[in-house]
């Protein structure tokens, strides 16, 4: 298991989203802790004491996308940060962000960041080791 370290990122929710709904800052809090093993929506529902219905509303009104977008969302943010910051291979990556397969997690990386995984960990090694990229 990966675990998140502390830094200005995990600083909290309520002020890192704008968030003042404490069911909805219940559901999100639940998604953070859960990366490696994504609840479903009906888990996180049931968590925040609300119906799915409700929660996808909070999502969609104060997130301005879905459960599902933002669950998807943040696994695909840990994977880079992870990427960049570990030794870890692409598959434990993966792993670790709730993906099935490298393949998944290739496909949802892709889709959101329009390149691959790889290139993500080769320009980060370019970067490290003082290379500039492109040259």
């Amino acid at each position: 298991t990966v675990r998140e370290g502390v830094g200005p990122q995990r600083m909290d929710l309520r002020f890192r989203l704008g968030v003042s709904d404490e069911k909805l800052l219940t559901a999100l809090k639940a998604m953070e802790e859960n990366l490696e093993e994504p609840l479903s929506r009906e888990q996180l529902a049931e968590l925040a004491g609300i119906s799915l219905r409700q929660l996808e509303r909070a999502f969609r009104s104060t997130l301005k996308r879905g459960v599902h977008q933002h669950y998807l969302a943040l696994r695909l943010e840990r994977s880079r940060q992870l990427l960049r910051e570990t030794s870890l291979a692409i598959v434990e990556i993966a792993l670790a962000t709730g993906f099935g397969s490298a393949s998944q997690f290739a496909r949802a990386f892709r889709r959101v960041f329009g390149f691959a995984p790889s290139a993500e960990l080769l320009q980060h090694k370019r970067v490290s080791s003082g290379e500039i990229a492109g040259h």
